[in-house]
């Protein structure tokens, strides 16, 4: 039930219930009235029938009962007994019954052969009792019973329209409180929360009507509009600057892709032009001692065709990082895909005096594309022994659903070598097309951009970090679910850094 609702029953209900109490105190006070007055007609009625009957000093019985017809032809129905001073009935005229039972009532017994008026009430009559003359010597007593059905008739009369008036009174109250409650409360209420509405669903133009009057939802609805027309004023200057933030964040976007274009171009002139360098120098010599020895001429094509390869490689290691590809998931033995990784490595870690610690690797399966996830481990077990010329250890730590992010389980596949680590000031832009912390000749910078593109592809993220005892450290986090895999690479895939 709404707010007006109930505040038009209360009202309704409070004004019936004063209306009523009103009434029925007005109607006791109304019956009260009736009856005493009925009382004293009556009395004054038996008064002056006592006063004829004494005038005409009647001691002939013959003639009473006569006297009697006439006195109460004009008195409302009525009885009239003359009474002896034992309460014998001496003339009744009306309904003999009724003076029978006056005289064999007890109470009434009481009241004869008094010298005063008495008056009894019963439920349906009035008894009036005075002394009188009967006659020089005679005493005697005059009895008029007067019926309550015109009294008892008005009364009820009295309660109808009360009962009437009540209801009117109540209908009316109930038509005016909702006429009222709807213009003034209800109303303006619903067109309020029509603005409120409207407002959550994003429409800041609406406007609310305001009410009649200056009351105080008047100015309740002022102060909506006006709030409306603060936020509405607000949402236009936020729009305006965020079209101007997008303006600047595409200008923003578009020097970025050109800076990147920039060293992605001038990366590659520096990777293939040291290459064609060589070429061209070897190619002149060749031209230039067209006599020269056998064995020098295989050498300088040699060198040429070493040079063409290292070309060739950049070129496909480029194409590998900027086609699009799809990743075939199934479930792949973590501790055999990194114990052939160790196999494929082992003679440049054995060159290098590097030693594999994979005691930390456990026996469990995720879900990945074994070629792709080959070329990830195989890239950082090679970066970390080239970066350990002088020897060291590669320790690899596998762990299942090491970390829980976005109500998802990770498996974490960490390499962590004892080489020098990477500079504090080079380590955030590890994962960038071309950069590389390698002499020339033994890196294009592509592998670890590589390796992230192959990781995120699976729905995880690279974190790498320096050792404070020296050595770096990259750990992969992989999807434990397989169908947490099988999603699209997710947007919220980052490479996180820390000194």
């Amino acid at each position: 039930m709404s707010p007006s609702s109930k505040l038009v029953l209360l009202t309704t209900v409070l004004v019936m219930a004063a209306v009523a109490v009103e009434g029925f105190m007005l109607l006791g006070q109304r019956e009260e009235i009736l009856q005493t007055a009925t009382r004293n007609e009556t009395l004054a009625r038996a008064q002056i029938m006592q006063a004829a009957i004494e005038s005409q000093n009647l001691n002939d019985r013959t003639s009473l009962p006569e006297f009697l017809n006439t006195l109460r032809k004009n008195s409302e129905g009525d009885t009239v007994a003359v009474l002896d001073e034992s309460g014998a009935p001496v003339s009744i005229s009306g309904e003999s019954s009724l003076a029978t039972n006056f005289v064999r009532d007890t109470e009434l017994k009481t009241v004869i052969g008094q010298d005063r008026p008495t008056q009894i009430s019963r439920q349906n009559y009035v008894f009036t009792v005075l002394p009188m003359k009967l006659g020089p010597d005679r005493r005697g007593m005059l009895a008029v019973i007067h019926p309550l059905a015109s009294l008892q008739s008005q009364i009820r009369y009295a309660r109808r329209s009360l009962i009437i008036a009540t209801m009117l009174v109540t209908l009316a109250t109930f038509v005016i409180v909702l006429l009222v409650t709807n213009r003034y409360l209800t109303q303006p209420l619903e067109n309020i929360l029509a603005g409120t509405e409207a407002f959550g669903s994003g429409d800041l133009d609406f406007r609310v009507v305001a009410p009649h009057g200056r009351g105080a939802l008047f100015r309740l609805t002022m102060a909506f509009n006006r709030m409306a027309d603060r936020l509405a004023r607000q949402r236009d200057e936020a729009e305006q600057k965020a079209e101007e933030q997008l303006a600047l964040e595409r200008q923003l976007r578009q020097n970025e892709r050109l800076a990147m274009v920039g060293r992605l171009a001038a990366s590659i002139a520096h990777e293939i032009g040291a290459p064609l360098n060589v070429i061209d120098g070897r190619a002149e010599q060749l031209i230039m001692q067209p006599n020269a020895a056998l064995e020098r001429r295989q050498r300088n094509l040699t060198i040429i065709r070493a040079q063409t390869k290292r070309i060739e490689r950049i070129v496909r290691q480029l194409l590998t990082f900027v086609r699009p590809f799809e990743a075939t998931r199934q479930a792949v033995e973590l501790h055999s895909l990194i114990t052939e990784v160790m196999e494929l490595v082992g003679p440049d870690a054995k060159n290098s005096n590097v030693k594999f610690d994979i005691s930390g690797v456990k026996n469990f399966s995720v879900f990945a594309d074994p070629e792709l996830i080959r070329q990830v481990f195989l890239n950082l077990s090679m970066n970390a022994i080239q970066a350990m010329p002088g020897g060291g250890t590669l320790r690899i730590i596998s762990e299942p659903d090491a970390v829980k992010k976005n109500g998802d389980l990770f498996t974490s596949v960490q390499f962590a070598d004892t080489g020098e680590g990477i500079p504090p000031e080079q380590i955030n832009y590890v994962f960038e097309p071309f950069f590389t912390t390698k002499r020339v000749s033994e890196g294009t910078g592509l592998g670890l951009a590589i390796c992230q593109r192959i990781v995120e592809k699976h729905g995880g993220w690279i974190y790498v970090t320096n050792d404070p005892n020296g050595g770096a450290s990259f750990t992969i986090y992989l999807p434990s679910s397989e169908r947490r895999a099988e999603k699209a690479a997710p947007e919220d895939a980052i490479v996180t850094t820390e000194l």
